[in-house]
């Protein structure tokens, strides 16, 4: 599945009140985060130090180019297939 049909997927299951955090890999650090989708279309992704100092956010087009997508998960931690 490619990054534009899953942040559609995930607007659809949040539209439906589900709760959903996308578990990421920066592609150049090989660290993993949780990036969520904000209300006006980009990207935040959560890596690194505990103190938010690595946080950013992403247009969809730098997004796609400085992250894989692992997988997706619930507010219970269940992964959406």
């Amino acid at each position: 599945m490619n990054i534009d049909t899953i942040i559609e997927t995930v607007k659809k299951l949040e539209k439906s009140g589900n709760d959903i955090s996308i578990i990421v890999k920066n592609v150049k650090t090989k660290e993993e985060g949780v990036a969520t989708i904000l209300p006006n279309g980009n990207i935040a992704v959560f890596e690194g130090s505990e103190n938010g100092s690595d946080d950013k956010i992403y247009s969809i087009k730098n997004f796609k180019k400085n992250y894989s997508i692992i997988k997706l998960e619930n507010e219970l931690g269940e992964e959406f297939e």
